[in-house]
């Protein structure tokens, strides 16, 4: 049976931003209504929310394909001492941070297409940062792994969206896995990798690990697509059509 929603928000896309340029998009929404969403092109991948066809495909991507990551690295201590100001004075609003024990803690910036005032107030050269990337709607954060921890095996579903990280403290022990492929941090050196593999994080250290985390768009998606695209996401999330 063919889920109306999903055509009703075809016909939403096309009142929108038109039909030219949009026929990966009209085929991801097609076959979402027919129940037959395509197959992720690697094993690893997967497409719960939206899998876009025609995307280059790798675990991780060349920073060197993306021009804002060198205003990031000359950054970093700009960026990790507005990190080391908020572990000082705290955050006053319980909702921007996250403690999940000793495994993981995590300083929201950005959430469900807000900013995230008692954490990005006080982190103006890191929001002015992101704000020159083609950031997402995702969720943006300082993350901390503590020594030992870890974080599952888990997917974004979605291989229109990247996951760009910029290490601040990385001590020796601590791995990033993106499907079958496995890194290390360099501090002040940007990682871009796609969100749509089943990745995982490990600390064997003794010591804590934090990164930036910031969602970009596949610089694939060019133009209206990347706005049409935007959109559809924003629609599927909202009325969990893909749950």
């Amino acid at each position: 049976m063919a889920t109306p929603d999903a055509l009703e928000i075809l016909d939403e896309v096309h009142a929108r931003f038109g039909t030219r340029g949009l026929e990966r998009v009209e085929r991801v929404l097609r076959d979402k209504a027919a129940g037959t969403s395509p197959k992720p092109a690697e094993k690893f991948q997967r497409s719960d929310l939206l899998y876009i066809p025609g995307l280059d495909v790798r675990p991780f991507h060349d920073r060197a394909r993306f021009p804002w990551a060198a205003a990031f690295e000359a950054a970093t201590d700009e960026v990790r001492g507005e990190w080391e100001r908020l572990e000082r004075d705290g955050v006053p609003d319980d909702e921007t941070f996250e403690d999940h024990g000793d495994a993981w803690r995590g300083w929201l910036l950005y959430q469900h297409g807000r900013w995230q005032e008692p954490v990005a107030s006080r982190s103006p050269r890191t929001v002015d940062l992101i704000r020159s990337t083609p950031y997402t709607v995702g969720e943006f954060l300082f993350s901390e792994v503590g020594p030992g921890g870890e974080i599952p095996w888990h997917s974004g579903g979605c291989n229109a969206v990247l996951t760009a990280h910029l290490p601040l403290i990385v001590p020796d022990g601590c791995r990033i896995g993106v499907g079958v492929a496995r890194r290390s941090w360099r501090v002040g050196e940007v990682l871009v990798f796609d969100d749509s593999f089943i990745h995982a994080v490990w600390n064997d250290s003794d010591q804590r690990r934090i990164v930036l985390v910031w969602e970009v768009w596949h610089p694939d998606l060019v133009g209206v697509e990347r706005e049409a695209v935007h959109y559809v996401y924003q629609r599927l999330v909202n009325e969990g059509i893909c749950a």
